[in-house]
């Protein structure tokens, strides 16, 4: 947005695929919440590499919170997309979910 990043182009004129830089401001819930969607394989590969690089800045500080910061199949222990890319049918996936599910 302009009036935030002080650009002379106007929002409408930028493409879709420039880089920019964000800032945000959100609690534990939020991330993790946010982590559900963008972790999916349905999300983009940008979108995932984006969260991820995020995710290991923020495991510096705080890597329990990290920890708890997953795919909403893993989350909830089944896939709930319409198409779901097969990854709740892997052995990976059910050691994630056991990983995440563990109160130690």
């Amino acid at each position: 947005r302009p009036d935030r990043t002080g650009s002379q182009i106007p929002r409408g004129e930028h493409l879709q695929g420039e880089l920019n830089e964000m800032d945000m401001t959100a609690n534990a819930q939020e991330i993790m919440a946010i982590s559900r969607v963008r972790l999916c394989n349905c999300a983009s590969k940008e979108t995932r590499e984006a969260w991820t690089s995020m995710l290991q800045e923020l495991k510096k500080i705080d890597p329990v919170l990290v920890s708890k910061c997953v795919p909403t199949c893993v989350y909830r222990g089944f896939c709930p997309e319409l198409k779901c890319c097969g990854y709740a049918n892997t052995h990976q996936f059910h050691e994630a979910v056991e990983k995440y599910r563990k109160t130690e």
